[in-house]
């Protein structure tokens, strides 16, 4: 009986418990940088299982990165860190205000089909790594660019 209500509570904070808040817009500064970039050529021993049905294409393709300078940094923001929606830690840093955090999110047809990372995430720590707040980058399915939930353009 003990064993089944401590169940129930500790699974009633972990369904409950809050998510991280996103950072207000007014304390941040997006800069997107849309090129065009050649995909490069894989080694010739390597199999990409992901690409086995796509047409390996020698011209220029659309490719995305993403520049975000913080402002009003409070002291208990101390760190960051970058995470993909398959959870790979991209970048986790020690914040500083004058330098920009830099995003290299890859080719937009990637996102769009999915073979690659399509939503990444900067979330502000603590000294303890504590998650104070986030700012979400999301590329739908049909280009469709949103910025903390927010639509905010087409790519």
């Amino acid at each position: 009986m003990i064993k089944s209500i401590n169940l129930i509570c500790f699974f009633s904070i972990l369904f409950f418990q809050e998510a991280t808040p996103f950072r207000h817009e007014d304390n941040f500064e997006v800069k997107l940088h849309y090129d065009f970039k050649q995909r490069p050529v894989p080694e010739r021993n390597e199999v990409n299982f992901l690409e086995v049905n796509k047409i390996r294409d020698t011209s220029l393709l659309p490719y995305l990165e993403v520049d975000v300078g913080l402002s009003n940094l409070s002291v208990a923001e101390y760190r960051y860190k970058v995470v993909d929606n398959f959870g790979v830690v991209h970048n986790a840093l020690k914040l500083k205000a004058d330098k920009p955090i830099h995003i290299d999110m890859g080719f937009t047809d990637d996102m769009k089909d999915r073979t690659g990372p399509h939503v990444y995430e900067i979330i502000i720590l603590t000294k303890k790594r504590k998650p104070l707040n986030r700012i979400r980058f999301e590329v739908a399915k049909d280009g469709t660019f949103y910025l903390n939930d927010k639509l905010n353009g087409k790519l």
